[in-house]
C-alpha cells in the first residue's frame, strides 16, 4: 500500500477536512464498519481516487479523524488549580475529553 498524501495547498487541505468531517458525519450515523468510502467522498464533494490519495483505506481515514480530534483535546484541556484535588482534576479532564469527542 502506498503512503498517504499529504495536503499542501490551501485547496488540498480544506477537501482533506471536508473528507473528515464527512467521515465522521458518517461513521456517528452508521458506525464504522457501515461506512463506505464511496459515501464519505460524495459527502465531502469530492472524487473517490481523491479520498484515497490522502487515505489508502478506511482505517487510515479513522485513523487520522482520531489523531484529529485527539490533537483538538490538547487544545481545549484546562490545567487544574495549583493546590487542587488532583483526582478531581483528573475526573474532570476525562469528562470534559468524552465530551469533546461525543461532539
Amino acid at each position: 500500500m502506498r503512503p498517504s498524501a499529504e495536503p499542501s495547498s490551501p485547496g488540498q487541505k480544506a477537501r482533506y477536512q471536508r473528507i473528515l468531517r464527512a467521515a465522521a458525519k458518517h461513521g456517528a450515523a452508521n458506525g464504522l464498519e457501515r461506512v463506505q468510502m464511496h459515501d464519505v467522498a460524495k459527502e465531502a464533494g469530492v472524487a473517490i481516487a481523491t479520498l484515497y490519495r490522502y487515505f489508502p483505506s478506511k482505517t487510515h481515514l479513522f485513523a487520522a479523524l482520531l489523531a484529529q480530534q485527539v490533537g483538538r483535546l490538547e487544545e481545549t484541556a484546562v490545567l487544574p488549580e495549583a493546590g487542587g484535588d488532583p483526582v478531581e482534576a483528573v475526573a474532570d479532564l476525562l469528562i470534559n475529553a468524552s465530551q469533546q469527542l461525543l461532539r
